[in-house]
């Protein structure tokens, strides 16, 4: 699991490094500085959940399994509050056409970009 974290947060950080050398699309700019701080919210978030993760107590099954699921919560709850977050930016709420795929994979469980 801390693995698989500390990839996210290299995907996030790569993605952000995307995004500052694309640019900023004509009035996109509310959307795009949206969009940064809610992926470097990400990525600190992915970044801390990690050390939990490597904090598992794996000295007993009962201490693994608890540390476990603490994680996996935080995981859930993490992810239920950057969505909420998401929907409630003005950038989002009111994105032009082009931007609505990306703000659907902020504000929902979808794992893909689809077509606006």
């Amino acid at each position: 699991m801390t693995q698989a974290l500390q990839t996210l947060d290299q995907q996030f950080s790569t993605v952000l490094t995307s995004v500052q050398q694309i640019g900023t699309p004509p009035s996109g700019t509310a959307f795009v500085a949206a969009l940064t701080s809610a992926l470097e919210s990400e990525r600190t978030a992915a970044q801390q959940i990690a050390q939990h993760s490597a904090a598992i107590d794996a000295t007993s099954s009962t201490a693994f399994v608890t540390g476990f699921q603490q994680v996996v919560n935080e995981t859930k709850t993490t992810g239920a509050q950057s969505r909420a977050s998401a929907k409630s930016t003005p950038a989002f709420q009111h994105a032009a056409r082009p931007f609505r795929p990306i703000v659907v994979l902020l504000t929902t469980k979808a794992d893909t970009c689809t077509k606006g």
